[in-house]
């Protein structure tokens, strides 16, 4: 199957913000059917593949850095801080520095 491919695909280069017919082209696919591999299989589509990546590491780098947000933006492959913050907010519903205020609050609770 193709997905473990493209997974794979993703880990490597997600930092890049490669657009999906990059990684269609390289594994001999179109967009549109790389598309549907996803969502017939996960019930996703190839680019939110591509986004829980980015957001996955986005989160682990706010739990255990003490990186900035413009430095957790540009490991991610943002270079705008704005945007990366309108992304992760997107996706979570918090904003970066509201998700590390309470993951770390969190992890201070368990701990006391």
């Amino acid at each position: 199957c193709a997905l473990p491919i493209f997974r794979a695909m993703v880990d490597a280069h997600f930092r890049e913000r490669r657009p999906i017919e990059d990684y269609a082209n390289e594994m001999g696919l179109t967009a549109g059917h790389l598309t549907r591999l996803c969502r017939e299989v996960l019930n996703v589509s190839s680019q939110d593949v591509v986004n829980a990546r980015i957001l996955h590491e986005a989160q682990r780098e706010l739990v255990y850095s003490t990186d900035g947000i413009k430095q957790i933006a540009n490991l991610v492959g943002f270079v705008d801080e704005a945007y990366f913050t309108r992304f992760f907010r997107k996706h979570t519903g918090l904003a970066p520095s509201e998700f590390r205020a309470r993951a770390l609050s969190s992890m201070h609770t368990k701990l006391a």
